[in-house]
């Protein structure tokens, strides 16, 4: 990051990070070791690790979008095993670690979408905190039917294998506009 700061002409106020599973964990990693520096963070099919409130505890607040499939193979929406012995909270509990870190003060603003493609087999429950220090959000996509894909993405592989990907929202315009709504302060 200090490389391409060095080099280019980047704003130190409005740099984030996404990514899909793996990389999912890694960015939210980011917002807690880089919180600082990170002023927001998405993270499609990938939540975090058991025990965020010890290696977590010391992040400032940071705006975090969660995009889970509900019918996930790879990584269980609701938490479990993901492979040689990962385990992962899920994206239920990862929601509630981001909204008490970052002190969210309102009630949880739950949204069920129309179901935009039918055909898709997926829906979408969009779970918000939007009152939250440092006028961070706090945000879970929700996508019922939706396996370890990008929504409006690819079907990279069989979807018996990694389930269906949704065609209900483009995740890359939804995470770009999350992410451009907020810089550090």
């Amino acid at each position: 990051m200090d490389q391409l700061i060095a080099d280019y002409p980047i704003d130190e106020d409005r740099i984030y990070a996404c990514g899909m599973s793996n990389g999912g964990f890694m960015s939210l990693s980011l917002a807690c070791h880089l919180s600082d520096r990170i002023a927001a963070v998405a993270a499609v099919t990938g939540a975090m690790g058991p025990g965020p409130e010890d290696y977590c505890n010391e992040a400032k607040p940071t705006a975090i979008l969660l995009i889970g499939g509900v019918d996930d193979p790879t990584v269980p929406y609701d938490g479990g095993d993901i492979s040689e012995g990962s385990t992962t909270i899920g994206f239920p509990a990862a929601f509630e670690f981001w909204r008490d870190q970052n002190q969210c003060v309102d009630t949880v603003k739950d949204s069920v979408w129309n179901d935009m493609d039918d055909s898709d087999g997926t829906t979408v429950i969009t779970h918000s905190h939007i009152s939250c220090d440092s006028m961070v959000n706090v945000v879970l996509y929700e996508v019922e039917g939706m396996g370890h894909t990008w929504p409006q993405g690819a079907q990279y592989l069989k979807e018996d294998r990694i389930g269906k990907v949704s065609q209900e929202f483009n995740g890359a315009r939804t995470i770009a506009d999350f992410l451009l709504r907020f810089e550090l302060k």
